[in-house]
């Protein structure tokens, strides 16, 4: 029995026993799980074929360059606009958690301050990241006019 921890209202639930997700006419080859309780609904990381190949990218090791306009959001000065790239060596739970809140890979962000915690602008509402946190989140700067302006 496989189960998960709902990261919006905390419960542990198996998705197979779901009434709910049997019923659906997606659910057949779903990689989605819902919570029964608040109805938050995430990817089945084991299941989604992406996130296996995401998951299997060489990403950056200790001492390694990061491309030109890339860099950590801890290293991002405050008032810089970037988009999230991806994070890197972080759990499962923690990914989940920064996913609830919206920090998502292609999100577009603002950054308000670096001390003493990383604050983010996501439009909606700011979130305070702590240091070691943002120096896994893998930021790309804004290059163009047009990106800063679609944002």
């Amino acid at each position: 029995m496989k189960t998960f921890d709902c990261t919006v209202c905390g419960p542990r639930f198996d998705p197979i026993a779901q009434a709910a997700c049997a019923n659906c006419p997606l659910y057949k080859g779903c990689t989605m799980v819902c919570c029964p309780s608040c109805g938050f609904t995430t990817l089945d990381h084991n299941q989604s074929s992406i996130v296996r190949w995401i998951s299997r990218l060489p990403f950056r090791r200790a001492g390694a360059r990061l491309a030109e306009g890339t860099t950590t959001l801890k290293a991002m000065p405050p008032g810089t606009l970037a988009r999230v790239l991806t994070f890197l060596d972080l759990e499962k739970s923690q990914i989940e958690k920064f996913q609830a809140y919206g920090l998502t890979p292609g999100r577009w962000i603002r950054v308000i301050q670096q001390k003493p915690v990383t604050l983010v602008d996501l439009g909606n509402m700011e979130l305070a990241v702590e240091g070691d946190l943002a120096e896994k989140i893998l930021m790309n700067h804004a290059s163009t006019q047009s990106e800063r302006a679609s944002s």
